[in-house]
């Protein structure tokens, strides 16, 4: 048995800082979580531990804001860690520059298991994901004034960037994140 099911793993900014959260459905014989960062998804560095609940039938809400301003685009992963040593690795997430400009489109980006979660901080913003080829994976599409869309998308394990604009034109972001399958 696995010793946590987790239901949520996401970023977003709170002011200038990221905004780490995740949600347990339970835990068993669960000591603590780690997260760390990545550059590249391949080399991790130690971020934070906190201390987890230990043993849960019911969801559990965590959160961790990380005061590192960033100047390059990272990743976190969270680590599940039990009574014996145990680790279960989530999946990457992407982090957000958010000290750089107040006015972001996109304030939260995760995929798993083929579904990417797109969080908006505006309404009427245009997306399109592509690969790392520049080749168009979706095609253009509106949030539709929600605040959060999700993608499910038929796509092999990479690299995708999210290129969103305004409907004015006037800003533009792109993000890069992973896929895993």
């Amino acid at each position: 048995m696995l010793p946590v099911e987790l239901s949520t793993f996401k970023t977003n900014c709170e002011g200038e800082f990221n905004r780490i959260f995740w949600r347990s459905e339970t835990e068993t014989r669960l000591d603590h979580y780690s997260i760390e960062y990545t550059y590249d998804g391949q080399l991790f560095y130690p971020l934070a531990i906190i201390q987890a609940n230990g043993n849960s039938d019911e969801p559990l809400e965590y959160a961790y804001v990380d005061q590192r301003k960033w100047d390059k685009q990272i990743y976190y992963r969270l680590i599940s860690v039990d009574l014996n040593g145990e680790l279960e690795y989530s999946d990457l997430i992407a982090a957000f520059n958010c000290s750089v400009d107040s006015k972001k489109l996109i304030t939260g980006l995760t995929s798993e298991d083929g579904v990417i979660s797109i969080h908006f901080a505006d309404k009427s913003i245009y997306y399109q994901v592509f690969d790392l080829n520049g080749k168009a994976v979706t095609e253009i599409l509106n949030n539709d004034e929600k605040s959060e869309n999700q993608l499910i998308t038929s796509v092999s394990q990479g690299i995708y960037i999210l290129k969103s604009w305004n409907k004015q034109e006037t800003i533009f972001e792109n993000h890069r994140f992973f896929i895993k399958k």
